[in-house]
């Protein structure tokens, strides 16, 4: 029987979600790499996207003009399906600036993690936006 420590994961697991949003917002693109399992799957308003590591590098230099920050992160929810396995699901306010126009969004996310190699990568991440009430 394997025994871990699952408030450590869900801890774990939300700073790297968070270091993730970080990097995203400071286009480093070295630190997203090492925290993406590719290809990855991206799901938003744009569809479903299955990437792979040179087209996410090409759409990570086409908005490199583009501001991205992650305003707030709320109600987190970690399911641990195993001790390589974590899905988490949040809200999120973001501000994107693309072409000089910012726009403040709230979304709910989720994204899955996996341990290989002894490392945590995701290879699924889902944005949905939501209306304010």
């Amino acid at each position: 029987m394997v025994i871990y420590n699952k408030k450590i994961m869900r801890n774990e697991i939300i700073i790297l979600e968070k270091k993730y949003w970080d990097a995203m917002a400071n286009h480093d693109f070295e630190t997203v790499k090492e925290l993406t399992f590719f290809p990855c799957i991206v799901a938003g308003k744009q569809g479903v996207r299955n990437i792979d590591e040179d087209t996410f590098a090409k759409m990570f230099e086409d908005t490199k003009n583009d501001t991205i920050s992650s305003v707030d992160i709320t109600d987190e929810q970690v399911s641990i399906v195993s001790e390589d396995y974590v899905v988490l699901g949040y809200n999120i306010t973001l501000e994107y600036t693309t072409k000089g126009r910012t726009t403040k969004l709230d979304c709910v996310c989720t994204s899955a993690w996996v341990r290989t190699d002894g490392r945590w990568q995701c290879p699924l991440h889902t944005e949905t936006e939501i209306t304010r009430q």
